[in-house]
């Protein structure tokens, strides 16, 4: 994925490193996935062993493509997650999450307020031409 600025491609130290970390990702999300399988509890220290401390993308992978995972909240910052199989709804990747969409919204409100509509249209044609799509949607 390149990123566009001012007629300048760039892309990031993770666009960059994404070809040598593809092996360390898929064994990650491939390892947490078995652990998964057993059918048991686990709870979110025990997920990060296996999957880092990126184990919730990894999650969030898993049921873009189907994977059903039950999550529970245990006590304060601790939650458990639980496979209980594969044949969900396949999910698309397209657009943005709820929680980003909530984002997205507050802060065009916030820019509306500050520098009106025409300030906003100002800010939107500086972003990148793919963010602006997901923006406008």
């Amino acid at each position: 994925m390149h990123t566009q600025h001012n007629g300048k491609n760039t892309l990031t130290d993770a666009q960059k490193n994404y070809d040598n970390d593809r092996v360390r990702i898929r064994t990650r999300k491939a390892a947490l996935l078995a652990l998964l399988q057993d059918g048991h509890w686990h709870a979110n220290y025990e997920l990060a062993v296996v999957g880092g401390l990126s184990f919730n993308s990894y999650l969030y992978q898993l049921r873009l493509v189907g994977w059903e995972i039950r999550s529970r909240r245990i006590r304060g910052g601790v939650w458990e997650q639980k496979l209980l199989g594969r044949g969900g709804v396949v999910r698309s990747r397209d657009g943005l999450s709820g929680p980003q969409k909530q984002v997205v919204d507050e802060i065009t409100l916030a820019v509306r307020k500050a520098y009106g509509d025409e300030g906003l249209n100002r800010i939107y044609h500086e972003l990148s031409p793919w963010l602006s799509d997901i923006v406008a949607s």
